[in-house]
């Protein structure tokens, strides 16, 4: 089985419509709401008491503690934040241990103020079981992932890591052709259930990757029009860098 897969970086590689990322809706301004707004001289809206407000600052100097935040609010399960100078939410913003996030709705508006234009907006989430649920659900998660890591020989390389993973997962997870599994685009569906879509598939390879290689970096990539995932990790071994792309879903022989 190859490990390795030539990815087009500018677009989806071909994963069938709707099976990518769980659903995001981008509700932003047309260009002709944002010259009414400019006329009218609409201000940002008054935040409710309550929602926590998410400031990444002008020039993104607090885009790191701001993303923390997020995790935050997404671990406790609040369900909406307001995002300021911030014009959009991704999937591959989110921390790939949160499986029950299921859904993102963002709305991001566009103002001006002081000659200078800004976004920032609502930001609402959806969850897929109760906080009670999740203990036992991540339980799940960690049996299947303490069998994959297991086959992963003591002294290992990272190179060799990742090949066992990309194997096991291929070996492990069936492809839902009919994308309607609950849990199918998150790692609870690929680890617990062994039923998974593009998504599902990378989400759970970065996870294992990050336990099971101390030195790498391993995120997930999205196609520019949300409808496919893949891997790309990066190593480094004494001074030079490698970057690895992998797309386990077009690996898997069930697909």
């Amino acid at each position: 089985m190859c490990l390795l897969l030539a990815v087009n970086l500018l677009g989806s590689v071909g994963c069938s419509q709707t099976e990518g990322l769980p659903e995001t809706s981008q509700l932003e301004s047309s260009q002709q709401e944002q010259e009414e707004q400019e006329e009218s001289g609409k201000q940002p809206p008054e935040v409710p008491e309550g929602v926590r407000i998410i400031d990444l600052g002008e020039d993104l100097e607090y885009f790191q503690e701001g993303m923390e935040e997020l995790e935050e609010a997404i671990e406790n399960m609040e369900p909406r934040v307001y995002m300021k100078n911030c014009a959009r939410v991704d999937w591959s913003d989110m921390n790939v241990r949160h499986f029950w996030l299921s859904g993102i709705q963002d709305q991001m508006n566009g103002y001006e103020r002081d000659g200078e234009y800004f976004f920032e907006g609502y930001v609402s989430f959806t969850y897929n079981c109760t906080a009670e649920e999740i203990p036992e659900m991540q339980a799940e998660i960690d049996e299947t992932a303490e069998e994959i890591l297991s086959k992963i020989p003591s002294g290992a390389d990272q190179w060799e890591a990742a090949r066992i993973i990309h194997d096991e997962l291929c070996r492990r997870v069936t492809y839902d052709q009919s994308l309607e599994g609950e849990h199918i685009r998150d790692i609870y569906g690929a680890l617990a259930e062994g039923s998974a879509v593009c998504v599902g598939y990378a989400y759970a390879f970065d996870y294992l990757m990050e336990k099971a290689v101390s030195d790498s970096s391993c995120s997930t990539l999205e196609s520019d029009d949300r409808t496919h995932a893949w891997n790309l990790v990066r190593f480094q071994e004494g001074d030079d860098d490698y970057a690895l792309f992998l797309d386990v879903t077009w690996d898997d022989t069930d697909l």
